[in-house]
This record gives C-alpha cells, structure tokens and sequence, in this order.
C-alpha cells in the first residue's frame, strides 16, 4: 500500500509544482509584456534585452531561462493576429521578436517546457518523453508613447 500512497503523493506534488511553475511565468510574461505595452523596452535601443531581462528577474532561479522561448509579434490590428509559429528547413520553429511602435497591437508569448520527474504523470498531460511545452500569452495594444 506504502509505494501506491507515495506514488500518488509525488505525483500531487509534481502536478503542484506544474501548476506553480505557470503562475510565475504568466506573471513573469504580463510584468514584461507591459514594458513593451508602455514603450519602456523599445526606448532602450534593445527591446530584446529588456524584455527577457523582466522575464528572467521574475522568475530568478525558479526556471532555467535559457529553456525559454520568446516569440513577440506586432499586428495592424486585432483582426489579423495570427498564433502559428513558423519552421525552419528542419521543421524547429522560427521565433521573432518585433515589439512594434506606438499604438501597434502586439501579441507576446513565452514558450517554455516542463519535464516531468514522477513515471507516467507527464503521460496526462502529453509528454513523449522530452517534457510537455506551454505557452502563455498577451495580447495588447501599445499605448501612445514617445
């Protein structure tokens, strides 16, 4: 009875940790995607660096933050955002950054794997093996700075 009570304990706590683990990098995403919302990031020469600078001082050591992937995309307007995300040659994605201007609608995603420690949990939520991506998103409209 001991080793099934203490399988479904760890898994409790790894489906815990999944669920932690997404609050702080949706938090860590909406702190960052308002620097662009606001025109900080692209004041400073290098939106790129701003914004994955937030990211990564939000989540501190909580995750690695070179397993993730920032895609920023700006739109004409709402109407025409599109959520693909290119590949490349060999089928890898093709990730872009373009914070965009003043009052530009912007989409900006943090993608990001979680792998699973506990056999068979991950298998719930998708996992082949190599840990299950998310996603999390925001979309806004710059406002008008200068």
């Amino acid at each position: 009875m001991a080793p099934v009570f203490l399988y479904l304990l760890m898994g409790i706590i790894e489906v815990s940790m999944l669920f932690f683990t997404t609050t702080m990098v949706d938090r860590a995403m909406y702190d960052a995607a308002r620097l662009i919302r606001t025109g900080q990031a692209q004041n400073t020469g290098d939106a790129l660096t701003s914004f994955q600078t937030s990211v990564c001082a939000t989540l501190v050591s909580l995750y690695d933050c070179g397993d993730l992937n920032l895609d920023v995309r700006s739109f004409g307007t709402f109407g025409t955002i599109t959520f693909t995300i290119d590949e490349d040659d060999d089928g890898d994605p093709v990730y872009e950054f373009d914070a965009g201007g003043a009052e530009d609608v912007v989409l900006a995603r943090v993608i990001y794997t979680f792998n699973f420690a506990t056999p068979f949990i991950g298998a719930f939520f998708g996992d082949t093996g190599s840990g299950v991506e998310f996603t999390t998103s925001a979309i806004f409209q710059t406002e008008p700075y200068e």
